[in-house]
């Protein structure tokens, strides 16, 4: 299944995105825009940007500069993803800048140690994310993730072949950049770095690609505090940065190879300096060739990786949650309410035939209940021929049994079925007994029977005295049978109370 999703990088001079075409294994860039803000409104360079991508509507991703959000290092005592989310606005309150009220906040683990999380808090203003919301709404665009730029695009890097588990990629803007520590594959460190009062005083163009410096000579100043940012930035969040190589992206990154700014880092900071071009780097990308020429990795990279997140990526933040989480409308879906009945109406069929299967399939085994109680009853009352209920019948016939048999005992003495059931009890499994004969009156029971030897016989005689409806047990006779070799016994039971 294809989907078509658009992410859009959101900066205060620029705004660029990327449309992307996502199956199970690639991502294909399908449209892909920038455009300069300068004197105009963000609503009519959004719109312009849109317009250039070719994109109409649909889910849609968007990031804006780490400069928009106030980011906090953090190490708690547990590793419990729900209890962090529930201490973090504590923990946070008193490190804000304005009241953790009117800020939301989101989290990511950077580094966990035994019991303890590592973790960066972003907040932002509740009001700064209401605003800019409204404003994609009016555009059609209800994103369902709203992040900080250049977070995904470090995680992507991780992707690409032979890049190393530890990095630092730099984001620079016209003004302020976004440096994005990547320590054994994980976001440790997020900061906004400034540089723009340094004098250079860099400006757009008509286009994107016209970056120049209002005042050249100004560069060596801008490139030093730049260099001293970066520098500050690892030595406040205790990380040496030796032998991690810098990414370089971003409007500057680009300008940075064409006017020094890329060796002056590296010989100031004794660092690699590689140039991040996610799409010629990572093997699940493409791009329509049509779009090749246009193409621009160093304005196009937050917003490609931007696109290639997972939704609810734990490597990332989203700030659509509580109450900014994404309305979930019926005229997104209405497209698929085919898809919906005709899925219903294939459940409905499935149920209906499973339903019918089993009626049929009760009714057979009805039919063959029935048959086996018929041959039954015609086993048991074989004198019977007029069968309308079978078990009733068998029921009468059982109690008519019990009446003309318990009737030869007396009313308040032991019935013959009672007898029956007291003497195959007393006689134990173990014992080779078969029973001929048997004549019960008021005063006593005569028994008759075969055994395989005389001690049967006593143990017999033992056990049925030991029995509440026997008063006595006398061994009639005991002799061996002419032939077979069998011991064939009378015993006479005297019954108790006579």
């Amino acid at each position: 299944m294809t989907t078509r999703l658009f992410a859009i990088d959101i900066h205060e001079d620029l705004i660029t995105g990327v449309l992307l075409q996502l199956n199970h294994k690639t991502a294909t860039v399908a449209g892909c825009g920038g455009a300069v803000i300068g004197a105009r409104s963000t609503e009519e360079a959004l719109a312009e940007v849109m317009e250039k991508a070719g994109f109409h509507g649909g889910p849609c991703r968007i990031s804006f500069p780490a400069g928009r959000f106030f980011i906090r290092n953090l190490s708690l005592p547990f590793t419990d993803t729900r209890k962090i989310n529930k201490i973090l606005p504590f923990e946070l309150e008193e490190m804000a800048p304005i009241e953790i009220e009117k800020l939301l906040v989101d989290a990511i683990p950077a580094q966990t140690e035994g019991n303890k999380t590592g973790v960066i808090a972003v907040m932002v203003e509740r009001e700064f994310l209401a605003d800019r919301l409204a404003l994609l709404l009016k555009l059609g665009l209800d994103p369902e993730i709203v992040t900080v730029s250049g977070v995904q695009t470090a995680v992507r890097l991780l992707e690409v072949p032979d890049c190393p588990s530890d990095l630092i990629l730099i984001d620079i803007g016209l003004r302020q950049a976004t440096m994005i520590v990547v320590v054994d594959k994980r976001v440790v460190l997020i900061r906004a770095l400034g540089f723009g009062e340094s004098g250079a005083d860099f400006r757009f163009g008509e286009t994107p690609l016209q970056i120049l410096p209002a005042r050249p000579e100004y560069l060596p100043d801008t490139y030093r505090a730049f260099a001293s940012a970066v520098q500050q930035a690892l030595l406040a969040a205790e990380i040496a940065g030796q032998g991690m190589p810098i990414y370089l992206t971003g409007p500057m990154g680009h300008l940075g190879e064409q006017q020094g700014l890329a060796k002056y880092l590296e010989d100031c900071l004794g660092v690699e300096i590689r140039k991040c071009d996610l799409l010629s780097q990572h093997p699940s990308l493409k791009i329509s060739p049509s779009l090749q020429a246009q193409w621009i990795p160093w304005l196009m990279d937050q917003a490609l990786a931007l696109g290639m997140r997972q939704v609810k990526s734990r490597t990332g933040f989203n700030f659509r949650k509580d109450a900014f989480a994404k309305k979930i409308s019926f005229e997104q879906y209405r497209h698929q309410v085919l898809r919906i009945a005709a899925v219903t109406a294939v459940f409905i069929a499935l149920v209906g035939f499973s339903l019918w299967f089993s009626y049929l399939s009760g009714r057979a085994e009805e039919k063959k209940l029935a048959m086996r109680i018929q041959t039954v009853f015609t086993e048991t009352l074989p004198t019977v021929t007029r069968i309308v209920d079978p078990v009733q019948q068998l029921q009468a016939e059982i109690s008519r049994l019990k009446q003309a048999t318990g009737g030869e005992s007396g009313s308040n003495g032991p019935k013959v079925l009672d007898l029956l059931a007291e003497i195959s009890k007393c006689i134990p499994p173990s014992l080779q007994v078969r029973l001929t004969f048997m004549a019960m009156d008021e005063k006593g029971v005569r028994i008759k029977g075969e055994t395989d030897n005389f001690n049967a016989v006593d143990n017999i005689k033992n056990k049925l005295k030991e029995s509440k409806y026997f008063s006595s047990v006398t061994i009639s006779s005991a002799n061996l049978a002419p032939k077979g070799g069998e011991i064939r016994f009378e015993l006479k039971l005297d019954l108790s109370g006579t």
